[in-house]
């Protein structure tokens, strides 16, 4: 159960305290990604809404001058993002808000005026099979390697994968669980070449995440997003597409991005 918080004038808690009891909704460890981002989202409106030394209750949101000035905040940050970025934000934003007006912190949506964005078409091509086995054939890290072998054999998206923990993998049965959009959780399985690579992946390792940054993390991380004998941190995916995007640059393929 989340903390209880004390509540100001008329029922209406500050941000800080609001965004906290939502986030405290969020306390399966399969919406830990969900927690995560969300998070940030909130954070990002409470510096615009609540900075340091001031104070500013939830309710304070219903006022017509401050859901033209949510408005203004949220086009300005995230209008010159990725769709998908966009619409992250909006989805982690109208969540919370729903939550307060649940509460009786709020009595309208003061989002109201943002609109989800439609995606650009999806004009990248599927690489062909000789391309597939060139990358797999190449003379990679082991840590690139598991991971591309793993991404062709299940089928499942970068960010699924990458989140996985050594702890989830049925490495007897070739399975593990992940978490899908919307935090549903599902199995993926995967193949021979997996099999092979994993166990020169982890070396020995039986606990956090199973893929890893070359180094030690430089800023604080999670705890869970840590290996916790060396201290390197889970492999982004910003960072794995691109290690992908630069060694596999002279095979001159499309790139490839996550399905949406």
């Amino acid at each position: 159960m989340g903390e209880l918080h004390r509540l100001d004038r008329g029922g209406s808690p500050l941000l800080a305290a609001a965004s906290a009891a939502y986030l405290a909704t969020l306390s399966g460890p399969e919406q830990r990604n969900t927690r995560r981002a969300y998070r940030s989202t909130l954070r990002a409106l409470a510096a615009e809404f609540a900075p340091p030394g001031t104070r500013f209750e939830i309710a304070e949101l219903d006022d017509e001058d401050n859901v033209e000035r949510l408005t203004a905040w949220f086009t300005a940050r995230w209008n010159d993002r990725a769709a998908a970025t966009f619409n992250r934000h909006l989805d982690a934003l109208r969540s919370a808000v729903s939550f307060w007006a649940g509460q009786g912190w709020l009595a309208a949506d003061p989002a109201r005026r943002l609109r989800r964005r439609g995606r650009a078409p999806d004009r990248t091509r599927a690489i062909p099979a000789a391309g597939i086995e060139a990358i797999l054939g190449m003379d990679a890290p082991i840590r690139e390697k598991t991971l591309w072998t793993m991404l062709y054999e299940t089928a499942a998206r970068s960010s699924e994968v990458l989140a996985l923990d050594i702890e989830d993998l049925d490495r007897r049965n070739r399975r593990s669980k992940v978490t899908r959009k919307g935090s549903a959780v599902d199995i993926i399985v995967w193949q021979t070449g997996t099999a092979r690579l994993l166990p020169r992946l982890l070396d020995g390792r039986t606990r956090g995440p199973v893929f890893l940054t070359g180094r030690r993390a430089r800023v604080a991380l999670a705890a869970a997003d840590l290996d916790p004998a060396t201290g390197r941190a889970r492999l982004s995916y910003r960072r794995a597409e691109e290690i992908f995007n630069e060694m596999t640059k002279p095979l001159a393929h499309p790139d490839i991005t996550d399905p949406a």
